[in-house]
């Protein structure tokens, strides 16, 4: 038996060895290939967002359109979307595959989560092309400027509506835009409505008053006296005089022009009938008249609820009326001279919630009082808020007064002639200072002292 030769016996045991290994992996490579179930397939994204997989692109147009049909009967409402689907080549295995049902929902449920996605389509409403106001429909753009006209058309008015109008120009375009920037029909309504206050002018007509103007405009009077300096709390106003009114200016105005039917009074005619054997201050009514009445047909306009113009379309009599018939003196007044010279201090008339019954001529403690005409002294004493007075008749009805006096030279009874001293000035019975009370009375009324002097 020839000896063993242990070299050649250690290569053939490699070689065993590497061709077991071999073999083992050989298995485990054709097992593992015998249970691979991957292939090619198309990966779906929106805006980069993984919606999923499928095995071929050929419906992603199909699927697209019916997304973009669900999201419209979602919405109720035209839907634009930006074609922003893309695919590309994975390698997956085939479980992961989306049904076409399933990736319709996966884009349905991304594009309505990020609604700034795709675009919607609206209506917008331009107020003199500056102010836009997105609405989702026309039905709703209707309805939000019916509302607004609405506003200002009364329910109970009594005439009939020829016609409602915007003042600012409204512009309607169809676009489409996010659906975020879409506001509801509340809030548009509201917008519109919205105000401002604005300075207009207002026309003063028959019968006003400054605190009927305020009131009827929203304001108080000291607020109407603020922005018109020229007019004090008690100041006559006269027809035609322009008056400042701060009055709240919606974004949007609407004019109303209505046609009103009404009545309205025809004043009386005065007829003055001339009597010269009374004096010109005589007055008297022989016969007392009464308004007629005519109707009118007008077309009213009014913007914002506030009457900008008036236009008479027919007038029709409907009672004459009857004239008033006033007797009226032309025989020249007695002339009467100021008992002192000053300044008249307070005039004929209402003063201090009372009535003034003549007027007050400032003048130094001691002044000398002067008859201001001929007559008869018929008093002199001290009559309570008088103090000291001095009454003096002449004649015709006429009497004057001369009070407060601090000193008196003329007794009853005694008779006088104009430019006579009758008494001293002073600051007697109820008087705030030295001044002489001047009084023209005419069977017993006083009269203003003014139109004798």
């Amino acid at each position: 038996m020839s000896p063993i030769n242990m070299k050649t016996v250690g290569k053939n045991t490699i070689v065993l060895i590497v061709m077991f290994f071999s073999l083992i992996f050989a298995t485990v490579f054709i097992q593992a290939n015998m249970n691979d179930q991957s292939q090619m397939v198309y990966k779906v994204t929106y805006k980069n967002s993984e919606i999923g997989f499928v095995e071929n692109t050929e419906n992603i147009g199909q699927i697209m359109k019916d997304v973009t049909i669900r999201l419209q009967n979602e919405l109720e409402t035209v839907v634009l979307v930006d074609d922003l689907v893309s695919t590309f080549p994975v390698k997956k295995d085939k479980q992961v595959l989306m049904t076409d049902e399933e990736l319709k929902n996966g884009l349905f449920t991304t594009l309505l989560y990020n609604k700034n996605d795709f675009f919607v389509k609206a209506k917008v409403l331009s107020i003199d092309e500056q102010t836009k106001i997105v609405l989702k429909d026309d039905q709703t753009a209707e309805s939000v400027l019916e509302d607004v006209k609405s506003g200002y058309i009364s329910q109970d008015h009594q005439g009939s509506v020829e016609a409602v109008a915007f003042v600012e120009s409204v512009q309607e375009d169809t676009l489409y835009v996010s659906q975020e920037s879409i506001v509801q029909k509340d809030e548009a309504v509201s917008k519109l409505k919205s105000s401002k206050d604005e300075k207009v002018t207002y026309t003063i007509k028959s019968g006003d008053t400054l605190s009927e103007i305020a009131n009827g405009n929203g304001m108080g009077l000291s607020e109407l006296l603020k922005i018109n300096p020229q007019f004090k709390q008690d100041s006559v106003i006269q027809i035609g005089q322009e008056v400042n009114l701060m009055v709240p200016k919606p974004l949007l105005s609407v004019k109303v022009k209505e046609q009103l039917t009404y009545e309205e009074s025809i004043a009386s005619p005065v007829e003055y009938q001339k009597d010269s054997s009374k004096y010109k201050t005589y007055k008297k009514t022989i016969q007392q008249g009464e308004p007629g009445i005519k109707e009118l047909t007008t077309n009213v306009t009014c913007i914002n609820g506030l009457e900008s113009e008036r236009e008479i379309v027919s007038e029709k009599v409907i009672k004459e009326p009857i004239k008033t018939i006033i007797v009226v003196g032309t025989r020249t007044l007695p002339t009467f001279s100021r008992p002192v010279y000053g300044r008249i201090t307070s005039p004929f008339g209402r003063r201090w919630g009372s009535f003034h019954t003549g007027i007050d001529i400032g003048v130094p403690r001691g002044t000398k009082v002067k008859a201001s005409e001929s007559g008869t002294v018929i008093f002199s004493g001290w009559s309570g808020g008088y103090g000291y007075l001095v009454k003096i008749d002449h004649g015709e009805g006429y009497v004057t007064y001369y009070a407060h006096n601090s000193k008196l030279y003329v007794k009853k009874g005694q008779k006088v002639t104009k430019g006579q001293s009758i008494a001293a000035s002073g600051s007697t019975g109820n008087s705030t200072g030295p001044h002489v009370h001047f009084e023209v009375r005419k069977n017993g009324v006083p009269q203003n002292p003014s139109n004798y002097l």
